[in-house]
Formats: structure tokens, C-alpha cells, sequence
């Protein structure tokens, strides 16, 4: 509430100060709230027609993108509540991760970015070539494999990816590991991963990852 106040209490427009209250804060923090400028403008010119007893102008009758950017700002405000009590940024955001927050799941953030933040092991540089290869894999096979060969490059195997699907289907369970047939320390997985080349970014849900150094050692 300090900061708000401070930034408030200055000379300027609303959008003025509010424009630098957001300068304020940890970039991270604000991308992954997702309060845009467009946003800003929405609310607030709404907000000027009904304290004025105008017409609204806004565009529905869907009203659920202004609930959208107006649980964006009370989550705005429960991080600046989150610092004025001595809570940093991280644990704002581990907060801010949890699936069922009703708050969170009606407020669309920017997931990707928090996950970025939070688990960056989950993001995986590939080649142009092989993005297309993996956003085009079979769809069906549901647990997609991938090998990391000795000098750390990530290609989709749909050889690995149908042998585990096989092994799923044949077997009344066990570890990817034992289903793979392959040393413990050498299969590793994430529920949910992204593949980027730098330009795009493919999100993939059940990754098996097999370290060919491991397998080979």
C-alpha cells in the first residue's frame, strides 16, 4: 500500500502513474499478471462512462474480459500486499502456480512465462528442423520420448515413443525406466515441457527424456 500511495501521490495523469507503479515492480512479475496497456484503457474508460452516468461503450454483452483484467489488478494489488508484508517475489509466484487458485485460473496469466520463472528445466532449446518434427508426432502416442545425445542436443524419437506405448498398453504398470528397459538414472520425465528454436515455442504434456550417456555408460 506504500508503494501504491507513493506512486499515487505524484504529479500526472491516473494512466501516468499507474504506468509507473508498474514500472515499479519486477518485470517478470507484470508479464506473467498480463495488465496490458489495451487493458488498462478498457477499465478505466468504462469506469469513467458508468461514475459519469454515461452509456457504456463497451462491446458485449460478454463482460468476461473486463472480470478478466479486474482479477488481474486485484492480483496486482495481493502482490504489492505480498511485499508490503515482507514476501518476495518468488514466493508471490509459487503462490501464483498453484492450479486451483480460483483467482489465478479466472484471470488468464501468462502460464508460459510463469513456468519459465519457476521451472526452467522444463524449457528445451531444438532446431527450427526438429520443432516441426515434434509438433508434427503422432498425437496418439500419448507419453513422447526423447533422446539427449552425448553433446547435450534433444531430438523426438518416435521409435522410443512407440516402444513406451506398447509397453503401456502390455503391462499392468512400472516406471518409464523399466518399461524402456533402460538404467534408472537415465530416463527422466516432465508432466508438462517446452520445446523452443527460438522463435516458437511447442508445449508437450508427458515427456520421457532418455540421456544416451547414461544409457551408454
Amino acid at each position: 500500500m506504500d508503494a501504491a500511495s507513493q506512486i499515487f501521490s505524484a504529479s500526472g495523469t491516473f494512466a501516468s502513474k499507474f504506468q509507473a507503479l508498474l514500472d515499479s515492480l519486477d518485470s517478470d512479475v507484470v508479464k506473467i499478471i498480463h495488465l496490458t496497456q489495451e487493458d488498462f484503457d478498457l477499465v478505466k474508460e468504462l469506469r469513467d462512462e458508468v461514475a459519469h452516468g454515461q452509456q457504456p461503450t463497451f462491446k458485449g454483452p460478454d463482460f468476461t474480459p473486463v472480470f478478466e483484467i479486474t482479477n488481474r489488478i486485484i492480483l496486482l494489488l495481493t502482490h504489492l500486499f505480498f511485499l508490503d508484508v515482507g514476501l518476495g517475489r518468488d514466493v508471490f509466484l509459487r503462490c501464483l502456480s498453484r492450479p486451483h487458485t480460483e483467482l489465478r485460473m479466472i484471470s488468464k496469466l501468462d502460464e508460459v512465462h510463469l513456468d519459465r520463472i519457476l521451472s526452467p528445466e522444463k524449457f528445451i532449446q531444438v532446431s527450427s528442423q526438429e520443432l516441426l518434427a515434434i509438433q508434427q508426432r503422432p498425437r496418439r502416442l500419448h507419453s513422447s520420448c526423447f533422446e539427449r545425445n552425448l553433446g547435450g542436443v534433444v531430438t523426438y524419437s518416435e521409435g522410443r515413443s512407440l516402444e513406451l506405448f506398447n509397453a503401456i498398453h502390455a503391462s499392468k504398470g512400472g516406471q518409464f525406466h523399466e518399461l524402456l528397459g533402460l538404467p534408472k538414472d537415465a530416463v527422466s520425465y516432465l508432466a508438462k515441457a517446452y520445446f523452443e528454436d527460438g522463435t516458437q515455442t511447442e508445449s508437450i504434456h508427458s515427456a520421457v527424456i532418455v540421456d544416451l550417456a547414461r544409457v551408454q555408460a
